[in-house]
């Protein structure tokens, strides 16, 4: 039999099995509550990371956005200067000619002479003052600014006409720097129109009031800006409104002279005489007459008062050759597939397959290529291109880059703005680099002359 008593060593080895349980729970807590606490700091290390990166990220692009801008200050502050110094050289003009006045017998008046600086030489020039000029699809209206700001003018205030699709409102939204080209055109005596359909132009009071003494009617880049993904469709939509646009233009055009038959007279007098001639450019051997730099006399007189207000100056009278077209697109694909050539040569019977039907009850015509030549948007100070979908801060371009790039181009440019941003920079230094590519130009200005006006219009 028992003798009743515990065996007090019995439980010892379960009591130190627990605290050796016990032990190893709380070991396990703490190593939990560490490995939770450097999650947290992981957590909180990446965050501020990636709030240190947006940072100097948004650092860098301000940098840039100053760099931009002090870029666009110089370029402005060098333009003051360009304009301070000739206006310092007619000052001194006008004090020579005083002080030679004074020293001269009698008293006879004194007419103040100066010589209109020389002009820098720039490619093709297919105006001339005295020209009546009619633009067509204008964005922010940079175009017929940089046209009145040449220096000596190559136009005349009075006969420039610059028309916009958009309302006022619309385009105001598009172009933030719109109301700066529209309030300097019109300070300069030319007028600006908004509303204006390049397809239906003889809506407009104030052209049809002109019709039939338009020297220049001018498109550049035309484009229906409708978002059309689909290449055929787009290139379809686009042919149709340049289509739209010669037949609405013909009844304008002044009729006179055959530009083409007057330039190749004046070639064959030239030739005649032994000099040699010029050729540029353009696909014509012969500019024609009545075009380019070599119409200007820069060694030509004037008063001072005239060159310094253009309103001063007296009309030159009209020209007595015919009104021409000119339509300017870039070269490359999806453009090149428009045609633009053979829309203006052989609109008859190319308009049957492309417009929509019923055909339009006016007859489509046919117009002569009177010349094609590259067109360089660096020879026009101070015109920035838009697209016609308007001006997008981070898309569109600040200067002319935009004309420089193919489709696929453009839209690797939009897709990658945000993440690439060292691409960006080198677009934007390239915005004025060269605009040939293999020798071709991208892009080029037609010239059209109608071919028969007889029988075409009432």
């Amino acid at each position: 039999m028992g003798s009743g008593k515990k065996n007090k060593r019995g439980g010892a080895p379960k009591a130190k099995g627990r605290l050796a349980a016990a032990l190893s729970t709380a070991q396990q807590a703490a190593a939990l509550k560490a490995r939770q606490a450097q999650a947290e700091a992981n957590k909180e290390e990446l965050l501020n990371n990636k709030k240190n990166k947006e940072a100097n990220k948004q650092a860098k692009k301000k940098r840039r956005v100053e760099r931009l801008l002090n870029e666009v200050a110089e370029e402005k502050r060098k333009g003051k200067e360009r304009a301070t110094e000739l206006q310092q050289l007619l000052d001194e003009e006008e004090m020579s000619s005083d002080e030679e006045g004074s020293k001269a017998e009698g008293t006879k008046e004194i007419v103040v002479k100066t010589v209109a600086p020389p002009r820098k030489r720039r490619g093709t020039v297919p105006y001339k003052l005295g020209e009546r000029i009619l633009l067509v699809g204008e964005g922010n209206f940079s175009f017929a600014h940089a046209l009145l700001l040449a220096q000596p003018p190559i136009v005349t205030p009075q006969l420039l006409y610059a028309t916009a699709y958009d309302s006022q409102q619309t385009a105001q939204e598009k172009y933030p720097d719109l109301m700066e080209h529209v309030n300097a055109i019109r300070k300069a005596g030319a007028t600006v129109l908004f509303g204006v359909d390049a397809t239906k132009l003889q809506a407009c009071k104030e052209l049809k009031e002109h019709k039939g003494a338009w020297d220049r009617v001018v498109f550049n880049f035309p484009h229906v800006g409708q978002g059309i993904t689909d290449q055929d469709r787009n290139v379809r939509a686009n042919q149709t409104l340049v289509l739209g646009f010669f037949r609405s233009v013909a009844p304008l055009l002044r009729v006179g002279t055959s530009s083409i038959a007057a330039a190749g007279a004046k070639k064959a007098q030239t030739n005649k005489k032994g000099k040699r001639t010029r050729r540029d450019d353009s696909e014509d051997e012969a500019p024609p007459i009545g075009h380019g730099d070599d119409d200007f006399d820069s060694d030509m007189e004037v008063d001072s008062a005239q060159l310094a207000d253009p309103a001063l100056r007296p009309l030159p009278p009209p020209p007595t050759t015919s009104g021409t077209v000119l339509v300017t697109l870039r070269t490359v694909s999806p453009y090149s597939l428009w045609s633009v050539q053979h829309l203006g040569t052989r609109g008859s019977l190319l308009a049957p397959s492309i417009l929509p039907k019923p055909l339009p009850k006016t007859p489509q015509p046919d117009y002569l290529l009177v010349r094609s030549f590259e067109f360089d948007p660096n020879d026009w100070q101070g015109y920035e291109h838009r697209r016609t979908v308007g001006f997008k801060e981070g898309v569109s371009s600040e200067k002319n880059d935009d004309l420089q790039l193919t489709a696929r181009e453009r839209g690797e440019k939009r897709r990658w703005e945000k993440e690439q941003q060292e691409r960006r920079e080198k677009e934007e230094r390239d915005a004025n680099a060269e605009i040939r590519k293999g020798g071709k130009a991208l892009m080029r200005t037609w010239e059209f002359e109608l071919k028969d006006v007889d029988g075409l219009y009432d």
